[in-house]
């Protein structure tokens, strides 16, 4: 099924089932990984709230949750390059971090992230992402846990948005073309 949103056409690229299997995958690895950590994972908003609730419902540890808002697209469909973010509020100096992020493309927001984490010295930093986008990224990252490696299109779906729309989709898709609408 497609759907058409602020006039253009997306088709889907990732089902739901697909998702929720590779969710499953990579909950398993970091539980395993910080087993009796305590592990504090930070939601990077708006995009990434849906993979984070999946996520660590299924990682099913002890853990702490804190949000960060970061800003950088509005309402285009590429970034402005301007980043506007949140502090967090937990305290995460020797604690293991883990960022939640929905999709990593150029790298430039998930390393301005990181860069702000690193200076309340957490004892470790790593990433779990839905979407990474090699093709297009700026920044070389370590993305230990990443669910697919995806084109350059422009995604929606699954938490992604176009202007604030297709976020509540189940699945994620991919523009297609404009809308003849």
């Amino acid at each position: 099924m497609n759907y058409v949103i602020n006039g253009k056409e997306f088709r889907e690229l990732l089902s739901a089932d697909t998702i929720e299997r590779a969710i499953g995958r990579e909950a398993a690895r970091i539980r395993e990984h910080y087993a009796n950590l305590d592990p504090v994972f930070v939601i990077v908003l708006k995009g990434a709230m849906f993979f984070a609730v999946d996520l660590i419902r299924a990682v099913a540890m002890p853990c702490t949750v804190e949000v960060l808002s970061a800003k950088s697209y509005g309402d285009a469909m590429e970034s402005s390059g301007e980043l506007r973010l949140s502090e967090i509020s937990a305290v995460i100096r020797n604690r293991h971090v883990v960022v939640i992020e929905d999709i990593v493309d150029t790298g430039l927001t998930l390393k301005k992230i990181l860069d702000q984490l690193k200076h309340q010295f957490p004892a470790s930093v790593q990433v779990a992402t839905l979407l990474s986008k090699p093709s297009v990224t700026k920044e070389q990252l370590e993305l230990r846990y990443c669910c697919f490696e995806v084109g350059p299109e422009f995604l929606i779906g699954y938490g992604l948005d176009y202007a604030e729309q297709g976020r509540e989709l189940k699945a994620v898709y991919a523009l297609h073309r404009e809308s003849a609408e």
